[in-house]
């Protein structure tokens, strides 16, 4: 184990107070003294359990603690104090988390002795003094203790460097009883709580960095001097409820808030259901804490670092920032994939006066830029980190924001797509406020603070993936889902003159509520053409995304958003892009054709040769690869008018492909079917005839009917027999049509419409698109959805075992989820116009639905 202590959480914390206080030794008692001075003066957080027996059972029954204890760490700390008995007799123990070394932290444990008890003999203990003081040592397995007794103190810790910091704490005249915000923040503790924190903000951020290092800590300086909690645990949550010191004398942060009302968060009705963290500022006067919040930066020695760029801005910030509102604000980081290059954020200030935000803001766009996005007009901004100046650290990544108005909010997104997203967040009604457990997280803590802050998972463990080093990355990816069922956490203060009432709750979920949230955007050159589709990395064993837009580009994008490369092509592409394995070494190729070429593309964008082939006649429909015997030995057959050509590997038109010319251009993508032991190939005319030929291309089965006129695909139903075994679509007079093994064709009414309509079969089920309406026939669900609008073809997929039925209305921009029961998904309906496609994206076990906007973006919403 580590000799630093590794917070990954409070609750880490909480573990050791349960387990610590274990040895008493066989010492002299001469002089006694307070266990509390033996603690050193720069500890940075300091834990009193008051009781310790319920303390355990408490921490042994909160679900929180259960999903922590699967972490390694509460593993290798059970394994280090196994050995020590817990004392019987109930009594205070302290606990100190102090430096120990360069970069290193651990813990001190100091009781007050209880008489003359003995060292537990199943360990080797050695002896040394140090001060006239002995110190006894002892190592089991990998973890080292060390135990003194002085002044009637008994003391333990790993580390020697804090026994010998303790015995020199005792023999000092200062301590920290000496110290006055100590000692009033230890006084309004409640004694009956089974645990108190108490927090040294001085200290603290040095002990925080060794676990997250790449966190921005400089702030926790500027709370104040001590901080006061007492934990209460039920069995799904935990509060610490606190009183914060900030002295005028610490030029505190929280002390800009002196002499403003606390107010009641209304932008909570802003947070999207993608929001991972969202930190709130309320109050009443906004001009009042401007200017405590200028005298703070001055006496910090920050505001010579901003006046100059201030100055440079060439308008005045008081009129453009302030003139207008700012009794609220706030920034909302949103959930996105792991491992997305930049983390999608929005800042809000509430206007108090919309027009005049209007006019004012006018004055630092952007005049040569303006998007009107779902009937918001979008802005952007010019100064570099205006908002930073005019609002402090919180607003540090908004460097040049995009900006609209929602309300009486103003809204400023750190690129333009997230921005969109939030918009498209707010008009579809995906906000928390919509859910029952985050207005039950929200009644836990007081109505009304200054500062409030609020974690949802899983999107805060992506944000805390980036604050801590690979090795917590790792614990974190391992154990998940157990943390993601540690569903929120709320942090707020409230100021009352040079103290802050605060309070913090976490809360645990059984359950997690299934949600669709968008993870990123992309911007591409226009409109997306056709479908997205997944296709797999053959690298990495994971799925990325290949999209056409209306300008031709050609994209592949990873799970995180980034745009691997792009490339022009011809025209737009047939149908959709076929993977092979055309070297037969494991490694993946995109098949797919235009109008004019069969393309082969490698995973890196380029042509594999000798790719493309011409095509000496213009392709009628999509090409359809064939791996017949899953031998890797492809077959690329793609109808040019009247005629199918079969083409191999090597872009040569294949020996023995006999199929003859049809009566009538071929605009359907020929279809292989195996029937037995026989495989068909079908391929229709415009005519409807049909032909059912074999690999060669002769006729294996003579049509005796033509297929009604259909734009769907066949699909096999197989039946007990082959006599019973047919092909089935949709036809566009609305009907049911079989196409049996024997050459003949039968239609069948099925309750639809005398109209066209999109036809998927699947497990047994017909999903059917026609008038406006999805209908689902099934055995055990049948249902229909009227929607009143012209929509896409449906798609089907299953999630969990169970059905899921998508649908895209484009002239709304909507795609609607539906469950086996007919009911759409939480968080529906998604914004999106282009087909879209869904499958696991990332993350293993959770799905991912991929779709184009009117705009030109592409998005990628996670379906939990």
């Amino acid at each position: 184990m580590s000799t630093k202590i590794y917070v990954r959480s409070l609750l880490v914390f909480f573990s050791l107070s349960m387990c610590f206080g274990l040895v008493s030794c066989d010492f002299s008692k001469n002089e006694v003294s307070d266990a509390v001075d033996a603690l050193p003066l720069r500890s940075s957080i300091i834990f009193k359990v008051n009781d310790l027996e319920e303390l355990t059972y408490d921490i042994q029954q909160n679900a929180i603690y259960k999903e922590l204890d699967t972490l390694p760490l509460f593993g290798e700390f059970r394994e280090w104090i196994s050995s020590f008995p817990i004392p019987q007799k109930q009594q205070t123990l302290w606990i100190a988390a102090h430096a120990s070394g360069a970069d290193a932290y651990d813990l001190l444990l100091a009781k007050t002795s209880e008489g003359e008890t003995s060292l537990p003999s199943n360990l080797n203990w050695t002896k040394r003094t140090y001060d006239n003081t002995d110190i006894y040592s002892a190592t089991r397995d990998e973890y080292s203790w060390h135990a003194a007794s002085f002044k009637g103190v008994d003391l333990l810790s790993r580390s020697p460097r804090l026994i010998e910091e303790a015995i020199r704490q005792l023999n000092s005249k200062y301590s920290l009883s000496s110290n006055s915000d100590f000692v009033t923040a230890l006084q309004i503790t409640n004694k009956r709580d089974a645990l108190n924190i108490l927090v040294n903000y001085g200290e603290i951020g040095g002990l925080l960095e060794t676990s997250f290092p790449h966190a921005p800590l400089n702030f926790i300086d500027n709370l104040g001097t001590w901080a006061a909690y007492d934990l209460s645990l039920n069995v799904d949550n935990w509060m610490l409820s606190g009183v914060n010191f900030n002295p005028d004398s610490a030029n505190s942060w929280l002390s800009c808030f002196d002499g403003n009302s606390p107010g009641s968060f209304e932008a909570s009705k802003l947070l999207p259901n993608n929001t991972a963290q969202a930190v709130m500022v309320s109050m009443s006067y906004s001009q009042r804490y401007f200017a405590k919040y200028r005298e703070y930066l001055r006496r910090d020695d920050r505001l010579r670092l901003f006046e100059p760029q201030i100055s440079e801005l060439g308008f005045d910030i008081n009129e453009v920032l302030y003139s207008w509102g700012g009794d609220e604000f706030g920034l909302i980081s949103l959930e996105t994939s792991p491992d997305a290059i930049a983390q999608p954020r929005v800042a809000y200030v509430h206007a108090e006066d919309v027009e005049l935000a209007e006019e004012m803001l006018k004055i630092q766009a952007d005049e040569n830029f303006i998007e009107n996005h779902r009937g918001y007009l979008i802005h952007k901004s010019v100064p570099k980190n205006l908002l930073l100046l005019g609002y402090g650290r919180i607003f540090k990544d908004m460097i040049s924001p995009y900006y609209t108005f929602h309300n009486d909010y103003v809204i400023f997104g750190n690129n333009l797509l997230t921005l969109k997203g939030v918009i498209n967040d707010l008009m579809d009604g995906r906000t928390l406020t919509g859910q029952a457990t985050f207005n039950e997280v929200m009644n836990e803590i007081p109505g009304k603070g200054h500062l409030r802050v609020v974690y949802k998972n899983p999107g805060a463990l992506g944000l805390l993936r980036r604050l801590v080093d690979d090795e917590a990355k790792e614990q974190i990816d391992d154990n998940f889902e157990g943390l993601s069922r540690i569903a929120w956490a709320a942090l707020q203060y409230k100021v009352d003159g040079d103290v802050s009432y605060s309070n913090i709750y976490a809360r645990h979920e059984e359950e997690y509520v299934a949600e669709a949230k968008q993870l990123w955007a992309v911007q591409l050159s226009g409109e997306v053409v056709g479908q997205p589709q997944l296709v797999l990395n053959h690298y990495t064993q994971k799925n990325e995304v290949v999209v056409q837009d209306e300008n031709h580009q050609f994209y592949l994008i990873d799970h995180s958003g980034k745009v691997l490369w792009k490339r022009e092509l011809d025209g737009p592409i047939k149908g959709k892009v076929s993977q092979v394995d055309l070297f037969r070494n494991g490694k993946l190729q995109l098949a797919f054709n235009t109008e004019k070429f069969i393309y082969i593309v490698d995973r890196n964008g380029h042509d594999v040769a000798p790719f493309p082939v011409a095509l000496p006649e213009n392709a009628t429909a999509p090409m359809a690869v064939f791996d017949y015997d899953r031998a890797r030995n492809y077959r690329f057959v793609i109808p040019c008018g009247k005629r199918v050509l079969n083409y191999d590997k090597e872009g040569k038109q294949v020996d023995g492909w006999v199929f003859e010319p049809t009566e009538s251009p071929v605009l359907r993508q020929p279809q292989h079917f195996t029937v037995g032991t026989r495989d068909f190939i079908v391929i229709r005319e415009k005519s409807g005839v049909v032909h059912l030929v074999s690999r060669r291309g002769e006729t294996r089965i003579p049509m005796e009917d033509r297929l009604p006129d259909t734009h769907n695909d066949l699909y096999l139903s197989v039946g007990k027999t082959t006599d019973e075994t047919r092909l089935i679509t949709f036809s566009e007079g609305g009907q049911l049509v079989s196409l049996f093994m024997n050459g003949t064709v039968d239609s069948t009414e099925i309750d639809m419409e005398s109209n066209p309509g999109d036809f998927v079969f699947r497990d047994n089920r017909y999903v059917i698109t026609q008038s406006g309406k999805l209908t689902v026939k099934d055995e055990l669900h049948p249902f229909q959805v009227d929607l009143d609008e012209d929509l896409s073809e449906p798609l089907y997929f299953v999630r969990n075992d169970a059905p899921i039925y998508g649908v895209v209305i484009p002239d709304l921009d909507q795609v609607w989820l539906y469950g086996q029961s007919g009911d759409p998904l939480p968080g529906l309906p998604l914004y999106g116009s282009s087909f879209f496609t869904v499958g696991e994206f990332g993350q293993r076990g959770v799905l991912n639905l991929i779709v184009g906007t009117g705009d030109g973006n592409l998005l990628n919403y996670k379906l939990e």
